[in-house]
Parts: structure tokens; sequence; C-alpha cells
């Protein structure tokens, strides 16, 4: 579980690309670097959040998917 303070979304680029980008990006940091990690739950403030930026669900947790930032290279 990765809880977020309201202040590390305040210069959040809107958009779906960007949230995906940002959601996948702390996602596959983690795992990459925590062996121990294969899924990651978001909340805001220690409260489960609708999203990031009104694009993608937050209610469930996400595995990693490196292609997908592999992608934007």
């Amino acid at each position: 579980v990765l809880d977020l303070s309201q202040e590390a979304l305040s210069d959040f680029m809107p958009g779906i690309e960007s949230e995906d980008l940002a959601i996948y990006s702390i996602v596959d940091s983690l795992a990459a670097n925590i062996p121990a990690v294969k899924r990651v739950k978001f909340l805001v403030q220690g409260q489960q959040a609708q999203t990031l930026d009104g694009h993608i669900d937050l209610t469930g947790s996400f595995a990693p998917e490196p292609s997908l930032i592999a992608q934007t290279h």
C-alpha cells in the first residue's frame, strides 16, 4: 500500500496518459527495487482514492507492467 499526500498530486500533469505513466512508473519502480512487491494499492491522505486525476480507477491494486514504461522511450 502506497499512501500519497495531497501535495504529491499538486503538480500532476492532467490527462489519461500522464496518469497511466505516473501510476506504472511508481508501481514498476517499487517492484524493481523491492522484489517482494507484487501489487501496489494507492491511497491519498490515508483514504481510498477513486483516481489520481479523474481517469484511472484506483480502487483496485496494480501489478507491475514494465512494458508500458518501455513504450514511452
